[in-house]
């Protein structure tokens, strides 16, 4: 499929009116809002949930633990729905039976596609064209925006060089550079010009940092990276979709020199601030 084809099936798609808010006004109300939260429903929008809570066995969804902490307002965010009918029950409790009527946000594993599948990561950087990547992901962005899906975690943006490591094919393969701007691509492709657009979903580049240097390509394991090896090798693809205005980035699930990622302030820090030493 070519980046000419992708376009002219999309480009007729009629968009419902929606609200316009400026920057301004969405800080007032943000304020506003933050002004009257308790610390419980400040820490809930921190929280996403599976909406089929602690349970695995699909319980009925007036009783399941998302929808009761939902309607305390302790719940932000909810992974993994692609029903739509179960996700307009879920957005219409957050708006109508909560003290706040804060909507929720909605994430998705849009890896590859939504509606409309392409080929694995790895695949598509083989073809070398930013472009034509750049295009299918702003497929799957329309198609997430209508079905109400506001976030996907992609792209993932791990340089990988050990075949032995189970998750090879969500990446770009091995090559800084190709990894740096096929992680814009993807970026511009699912954002688009603005959030604010139906057309638009905030990417999540993963999986910061060292993922797929895991010891002997044993998933979570831990990871031993120099700085040279990080700065040149690992962190560029992130600073390429950073520069590219990359909505959020996730922490990657092992220890760098025995400390968790997700806690880790000095790889943080060293790593957004450049010039500072590790």
């Amino acid at each position: 499929m070519t980046v000419e084809i992708i376009e002219e099936k999309y480009k007729n798609i009629m968009h419902p009116k929606q609200i316009q808010r400026s920057d301004e006004e969405i800080e007032s109300l943000v304020k506003t809002l933050m002004e009257k939260m308790t610390w419980e429903e400040k820490t809930g929008q921190m929280y996403q949930a599976a909406h089929y809570g602690a349970e695995l066995v699909g319980p009925a969804l007036d009783n399941s633990d998302t929808v009761l902490l939902l309607k305390e307002g302790r719940v932000g965010s909810i992974l993994s729905v692609s029903d739509e009918k179960l996700l307009f029950i879920l957005q219409q409790i957050a708006v109508e039976e909560t003290r706040l009527k804060i909507p929720l946000l909605f994430a998705y594993d849009v890896v590859h596609g939504y509606k409309t599948i392409f080929p694995i990561n790895l695949a598509m950087a083989c073809s070398f064209d930013s472009a034509l990547i750049e295009a299918a992901s702003k497929v799957s962005a329309m198609e997430c925006g209508h079905s109400g899906i506001h976030m996907t975690f992609a792209p993932m943006i791990d340089i990988v060089r050990d075949p032995r490591w189970g998750r090879v094919m969500e990446s770009f393969g091995e090559d800084v550079h190709l990894g740096s701007k096929l992680a814009a691509a993807y970026v511009k492709g699912f954002q688009q010009e603005s959030l604010a657009s139906e057309d638009a979903i905030a990417a999540c580049g993963k999986h910061f940092i060292g993922y797929g240097l895991a010891e002997a390509g044993r998933e979570y394991n831990t990871v031993d990276v120099s700085s040279i090896q990080l700065y040149n090798h690992y962190l560029p693809p992130f600073q390429s979709a950073i520069d590219a205005d990359i909505a959020s980035i996730m922490t990657s699930f092992n220890v760098v020199d025995n400390v968790p990622m997700t806690g880790n302030k000095r790889l943080f820090k060293a790593s957004f601030e450049r010039g500072n030493e590790i």
